[in-house]
Order: structure tokens, then sequence, then C-alpha cells
């Protein structure tokens, strides 16, 4: 057994090539699509600043959008989740 095999079961191999597409695919991503959520939760993050001051607020904002497209290049950066098969990335 193969240390893929023994971590994700199986089913790795072809796990791992619909993993690899999906990442190629990932690479080229030029506009991420966000939830609803996401996007709510970006404008709350952007309000709560701009009380305090508007200049960093629409920083923060570039910022997290800068961020999500690098995870196109660098789709494992960060550090693994709790979630299978996931990373997490903080934005600072």
């Amino acid at each position: 057994m193969n240390s893929a095999q023994s971590t994700y079961g199986q089913n790795a191999p072809c796990n791992e090539a619909r993993n690899d597409r999906a990442l190629e695919e990932l690479r080229f991503m030029k506009n991420p699509q966000y939830t609803l959520e996401a996007r709510r939760h970006i404008a709350e993050i952007y309000s709560y600043i701009k009380n305090k001051n508007p200049l960093a607020a629409a920083g923060v904002v570039i910022r997290i959008r800068l961020t999500v497209r690098s995870v196109g290049l660098f789709p494992r950066m960060g550090r693994v989740s709790a979630a299978r098969n996931t990373h997490e990335l903080l934005i600072i």
C-alpha cells in the first residue's frame, strides 16, 4: 500500500487524478466566484473597518481578493484544515 492509498483509501489514484484536473482549472482562474455568504462576510469586514479608517477598509478588501486569486497559483498554500482534503489560509 503506498502512502496515497493509506491516507485516502483505495480510490486515491482516481481522486488524485480528479483533484489534479481541478487544480489545473483553478490555476487559470482569473475571476473566482464567491458564494453569497463570502460576499456578505467581505462586505461586513469592509463596513466594520470603514467606520474607523475608510482607506484601510479598501486595502483589506483588495488584500482578500488578491489572496483568493493567488490560491489559483498555489492551491495548497496555507495550513491543512480539519475538513478532509482542504486547506485554510489566513489573510492578515
